[in-house]
Parts: C-alpha cells; structure tokens; sequence
C-alpha cells in the first residue's frame, strides 16, 4: 500500500516504535529509513514483473476503497 500512495509508512512506523516499543528517535528514523529502502527495493523487483494495466487497476480499486471508506465516515456509517 505504501508503494501505490507514494508514502513510505513512516507516518505510522515512527509513532509506533517510539511510543509503542520505547525506541529512541533516531534509531527508529534510521530503521524507518531501512525499511523504507527495502520496501523500495521490492517495489522495484515487482514493477518489472507485473504489466502497466494491472498497477492501474490496482491503484485505481485502492483509491476507490480509500474514497469509499472517508465518505462513509463523513456521512455517518462509522458511529
């Protein structure tokens, strides 16, 4: 998912590891940061394998399901 939003999850990663498992900042920035490269690396590997129209279709359904789920929250269905 954080391939197909352009983000690399430290937005969730850091508040995890430094409030959640008590890590110092800078080594849960540094393994954010590791992480990040890894996940990179895989994207990589897959983006060769799989065809234009299928990354499409699957960036497409996930922003539709993203869209989908905050309108619903907006209207209400979430309470």
């Amino acid at each position: 998912m954080s391939g197909l939003l352009g983000i690399g999850g430290g937005v969730f990663k850091m508040p995890v590891m430094t409030l959640g498992m008590g890590i110092p900042f800078k080594v849960a920035a540094a393994t954010s940061n590791f992480m990040i490269g890894v996940t990179a690396a895989a994207g990589a590997a897959l983006l060769a394998k799989l065809p234009a129209r299928r990354l499409q279709v699957a960036f497409a359904g996930l922003l539709a399901l993203l869209g989908g789920r905050m309108a619903w929250v907006v209207l209400g269905g979430a309470r």
